[in-house]
């Protein structure tokens, strides 16, 4: 109906004089619009991240298509790439690495516009040039030299004023160098050397104390996560462009430095358009652990930061009821009733809502997550060191007048 609407509007009556649009017809134009630039995204193909092994139907690494999207004509023509982050991740290497690669190799402005979320290169590419530089990326900066496994993690090794930037691979443990007559080595050792100067300042009492409580990542791991990594210690570490320049320099955050991090993965998930069905989110989040290695014991933190990630105080409640059967999939013992009401508490106090703590117990409650006697212990007796002090106790005295209540409604049946 869409499709016939659209065309209508450039076919003439029988007068010879072209059809006005009405008001309704302009609507679904919009409405066609919009669904037309939603289709690339949704419509990524699954290929091989090893490019010799692009036709192996039991190769297990994967990636999605590169997709692109033109925007502007003649000396403002650029190329924007909607799922570069999805590519990255898929990769473990920050999104910039790849952006700076296709400017290096095409000599063109690679920029990443903070305000849109858009990594992008100046003029018009081709999806096959384009999918064709992420092959060559992958040969020269992800695949061990030895194995061929993408599961390298690079790391800069100084010598005096000599550097080598090498990549460690989980496989086999060979450490392969990467070349530095690569155009991007000085940007990638930047980068990493930024990161690995984050992770030395972790080792202390005072970060490992936390570390230990909430987990350095949802897999419970104590080693300092690329996600973690302190904005400013990063950006520091990559020179401003100087006024004028005709490359500038992409921009570099904590956030965008995340690399295969299963809390983003599993946000990335229930955000999509339309909201994928519970069964799917439930899908996804086995998926994801097993390839991010999250252990049992560190699921329903995984499941429930996930799910919350980047989500406004006042939507927490609203965004928890809409995943409840998801949680109540994962939170089917003791001590994960426990996890999910902390981290639920810790939730509560980052986003100054502790007022709606007892609210979120309720609905726990009444949607069969978390069991009577759980709540009560938790409000009466929670001494971990997950949730802050004060933030508990604030969670604890709000949830009092709910513990009351469920007393006397049990009393009175």
């Amino acid at each position: 109906t869409v499709s016939v609407l659209y065309w209508a509007c450039f076919f003439r009556s029988p007068s010879g004089t072209p059809h006005t649009a009405t008001p309704e017809t302009r609507a679904h134009l919009t409405h066609y619009r919009s669904v037309v630039r939603l289709v690339p995204i949704m419509a990524a193909k699954i290929l091989n991240v090893d490019p010799l092994k692009k036709d192996d139907m039991f190769y297990r690494y994967k990636m999605p298509e590169l997709l692109i999207k033109h925007e502007s004509r003649g000396n403002g023509a650029k190329t924007v790439f909607p799922n570069i982050r999805d590519v990255c991740q898929k990769l473990q290497r920050p999104p910039e690495l790849l952006n700076k690669y296709f400017g290096n190799e095409l000599g063109a402005q690679a920029s990443f516009l903070k305000a849109d979320d858009k990594f992008l290169v100046m003029g018009h590419r081709t999806q096959e040039d384009m999918q064709a530089l992420v092959y060559k990326f992958i040969e020269r900066v992800v695949l061990c030299k030895q194995c061929r496994n993408p599961e390298t993690e690079p790391h800069v090794q100084k010598k005096g004023k000599n550097e080598k930037l090498l990549m460690t691979c989980r496989s086999c443990g060979k450490d392969t160098e990467v070349s530095s007559t690569e155009k991007i080595h000085k940007f990638m050792c930047e980068v990493y050397t930024a990161l690995q100067k984050q992770q030395a300042k972790k080792p202390t009492k005072e970060a490992a104390k936390p570390a230990a409580d909430a987990g350095a990542g949802p897999s419970g791991d104590a080693e300092a996560d690329p996600a973690s990594a302190d904005a400013e210690t990063v950006a520091a570490a990559v020179p401003a462009p100087a006024p004028g320049a005709g490359k500038a320099k992409i921009a570099t955050t904590a956030e965008q430095l995340a690399t295969a991090n299963p809390v983003t993965a599993l946000s990335d998930v229930v955000r999509q358009v339309p909201p994928p069905s519970t069964e799917k989110v439930i899908q996804a989040i086995m998926d994801i652990k097993a390839e991010c290695n999250v252990g049992d014991a560190h699921t329903v933190r995984f499941v429930w930061r996930g799910i919350t990630d980047g989500v406004e105080g006042a939507k927490l409640i609203t965004v928890a009821q809409k995943w409840v059967q998801v949680l109540a999939h994962f939170t089917q013992k003791d001590k994960m009733f426990s996890t999910l009401i902390a981290e639920f508490a810790l939730t509560c106090g980052k986003l100054d809502v502790v007022y709606k703590f007892p609210m979120g117990l309720k609905m726990f409650w009444e949607e069969g997550v978390v069991p009577e006697p759980e709540i009560k212990d938790w409000v009466e007796s929670y001494k971990g060191k997950t949730v802050p002090k004060d933030v508990a106790a604030g969670c604890k005295a709000k949830a009092k007048p709910l513990i009351q209540w469920l007393e006397g409604s049990e009393i009175t049946a």
